[in-house]
């Protein structure tokens, strides 16, 4: 047991250490910037109107899975955000507020990344989203206030199972 304590505290302290291994991880150093991407796992590009596929979680719902890159912003801690979207074709408009955002130091995406921010989408109506076009807007205030905010539209793929 100690063993493997020391272990995850290692791989803890590798995964939080490097927070300013690229100078745009560094926040008051520059312009900030953010970008919206694909975040199963890590920080993926996405043209604009690029697609991006729905993902069913095991309970039934369904969500797009948004990666973030940000730049020159101090988010050594959690930062505060928001998440929201409109969808084409469809009546509703979904709008999913994330509090916190954990952003880490990727020095080979030259930014501070964040994954797995999960806009989930509330229809039950089986392939409705497929061919929707979201408009999806993030905006993220970090240690120092400092406001950023990015949009991106995006063509829904839903691979129904």
């Amino acid at each position: 047991m100690r063993a493997f304590l020391s272990s995850f505290v290692m791989i803890g302290l590798a995964a939080c250490g490097g927070q300013v291994d690229h100078p745009a991880c560094r926040g008051s150093s520059g312009v900030p910037t953010l970008q919206i991407g694909h975040g199963l796992g890590q920080f993926a590009h996405i043209p604009n109107r690029g697609d991006m596929t729905l993902v069913h979680g095991p309970q039934g719902g369904r969500h797009l899975e948004l990666g973030l890159l940000a730049t020159f912003l101090s988010a050594d801690e959690l930062v505060s955000g928001t998440i929201s979207a409109s969808l084409t074709g469809t009546v509703k408009q979904t709008e999913r507020v994330e509090r916190w955002m954990d952003f880490r130091c990727d020095p080979v995406a030259e930014g501070l990344v964040s994954v797995g921010n999960r806009l989930i989408l509330d229809d039950d109506t089986k392939g409705v989203f497929d061919g929707t076009v979201a408009d999806i807007t993030v905006t993220v205030r970090d240690l120092d206030g400092v406001l950023v905010s990015a949009s991106k539209l995006v063509d829904v793929r839903d691979v129904v199972p």
